[in-house]
This record gives structure tokens, sequence and C-alpha cells, in this order.
């Protein structure tokens, strides 16, 4: 019998990478699968490449709800890094290089680029095996490593968890319960379809993890964006 994990995202800035690269981390407008399952294994204290577990919740849909305007701004921040690497094999694979491979003068400073949402609510469903929805509504009360909306700087402003439902509805209305403390309406979902078609509001995201650790392998489901500003 499966059961609906009910989480909820809120927080000062929050920070979903789907595309980045090693200068410029963007943002996706809404928290993305490998995002939010990097929080419930950081909650389960769980490392490594974690296979099996991956491919489990990767047969299981996730709807994410968005309460916001999505006209909210939000904040290019932007880091210094490359100095003060030290000799370590780690190190050594961090710093900046120049196109011969060596370390350039100075150390090698570079000027990145970090994208953040700004004052953001989502919600998320994810719908799963009891066992494992146990698992995780557990580990979310008692978290092994400390939690965070997609960066470490990304503070939650509330409980990510929020419940364990019976049917998506019943997750819908704990979450919209929720919303309506904080006066916010519910605006749009973020489904998982089968496939594209013609619809523009349908995009291909490369954010369902296969693998994490040192080597980490994605794959790939299409979003679709459903307008529920009239529901």
């Amino acid at each position: 019998m499966d059961k609906y994990l009910t989480m909820w995202f809120s927080g000062p800035m929050q920070s979903w990478g789907y595309d980045s690269r090693f200068d410029t981390r963007r943002t996706l407008n809404f928290p993305t699968r490998s995002g939010i399952t990097g929080i419930l294994l950081a909650a389960s204290g769980a490392s490594g490449s974690q296979e099996n577990l991956l491919a489990e919740l990767a047969e299981f849909p996730l709807t994410v709800y968005s309460f916001d305007d999505e006209s909210k701004l939000t904040l290019t921040d932007f880091h210094m890094v490359g100095n003060g690497y030290g000799d370590t094999q780690w190190e050594k694979m961090m710093s900046p290089k120049t196109s011969e491979g060596t370390t350039p003068v100075g150390g090698g400073a570079k000027l990145t680029y970090r994208q953040y949402l700004l004052e953001r609510c989502f919600g998320a469903v994810w719908q799963m095996p009891e066992a494992v929805c146990k698992k995780f509504a557990a580990a979310l009360q008692n978290p092994v490593f400390d939690l965070y909306l997609g960066r470490k700087c990304c503070i939650p402003s509330e409980l990510i968890f929020q419940g364990m439902a019976d049917t998506e509805c019943d997750a819908l209305a704990i979450l919209t319960d929720l919303a309506g403390k904080h006066d916010l309406a519910l605006r749009y979902a973020f489904r998982e379809v089968a496939e594209r078609g013609d619809d523009t509001d349908t995009i291909l995201l490369a954010d369902v993890p296969l693998r994490f650790g040192l080597h980490k392998v994605y794959g790939e489901r299409f979003v679709k964006k459903e307008s529920l500003s009239e529901a």
C-alpha cells in the first residue's frame, strides 16, 4: 500500500540546481526531484551511491505545488573561489587550472555566480511505498544531518515534514491549509508526465537521481506546469 509523503519548502532563500556549471549555478523556479531526494537522504543519514533506493524511488511520482507569485525576485550572488588550495588530491581537483593544466599565478581565483529564489513557498507530495514513507517521515522529524533548501545558506523557515496521507487529495489539503495560515494561495502544480507532446508548458529535466556519491548519474523526466489559480 502506498502513502503520500507531504512536505513544505519555505525560507528566505532557496536554490535548486538543474543545469549548473562550475562558474554559474542557476536555480530552477521550483524544487527539483534530485534536491528533494537529497533532503530525504540527508535526513535519514544515507550516504554513498544508494542505487537500489534511488531506483525504487524513481518509479513513484512526485508533484510540487507553488504557493507564490512567480514574479518575485531572484538574487544572483557571487563567490571568489580558487584561492588558498593546498597540495592534497582533493584540493588539486578543485583548483582552477590553466590550459596547460598548471595552477595559475596567484592561485587561480575565479568569480562564480550563484542564483537564489527569494521568499518562496512550495509544497511537495511524493507517492511511495508505506514502509519507505514511514522511514522518511521519521527521518524528517529527527534528521541525522542538517537540512537545507538546495544550498547550506538556504535555511528552512518551516518544518519540512507535514504528514503522511492516504491520497494525494488529502496531502494537498494539508498543504493548502498550511498555506492559508500564511495568506498564500495555490497557484501552480508541477506534475510528471509521460511525454512532452505539443505542450509548451512541459519541460524536460535531467533531475532523477540514479546514483549519488562521487560519480553521480541522473535520468530524465517530463514535468508539466499547470495553473491552479482559478481552482
